[in-house]
């Protein structure tokens, strides 16, 4: 008999017991391999016992990437501290699933702004594809033009990040 069906006659001998595979996080009786829990939303794939040995392989890879980005020789102008008053403005944007606040920001043309991205939740990112800029922590700019331009999140941050964007006004 193979693995799939032993734990299926498994999980049909608790269903019949009224103990079927219940939710990680409040305990409430689900269904068996991918589900969404009924009670408390939260998301179980099958096979999430492989999650804690990739967990640490990715947390070694990120940690690895963050000591070679700190020591690599050289660095372009977007890396280097500026001093105090090096922009005309500086504005904060706080990202979260799914949106940004605030959505809308204001700048004008020619002044050179900073915009610090603080992440809530997960990783996310900024991106004005019409203007050609995007980052992760920040990112500096001068807008040549004026106009409403969108902005939006470009790191994967779950189901509703299509619908994460905001908008960017430069005024004349």
């Amino acid at each position: 008999m193979s693995r799939r069906a032993t734990a299926r006659r498994r999980d049909e001998r608790r269903r019949a017991r009224g103990n079927g595979p219940e939710c990680h996080r409040c305990g409430a009786p689900v269904g068996r391999g991918a589900w969404r829990c009924p009670a408390c939303g939260h998301w179980q794939e099958k096979g999430t016992k492989a999650v804690a040995p990739l967990a640490a392989v990715a947390l070694l890879a990120v940690a690895a990437g963050a000591g070679y980005y700190v020591l690599a020789p050289g660095s372009d102008e977007a890396d280097q501290p500026a001093p105090q008053g090096a922009y005309d403005r500086e504005a904060a944007v706080r990202a979260y699933q799914f949106g940004f606040a605030p959505d809308t920001i204001t700048v004008k043309k020619g002044e050179r702004v900073r915009l610090e991205i603080i992440n809530s939740d997960v990783v996310h990112g900024v991106i004005v594809p019409d203007l050609g800029v995007e980052g992760k922590d920040f990112i500096v700019f001068t807008p040549q033009r004026a106009g409403e331009f969108a902005f939006y999140c470009d790191n994967y941050c779950g189901s509703g990040h299509g619908r994460m964007q905001g908008k960017l006004v430069v005024e004349p």
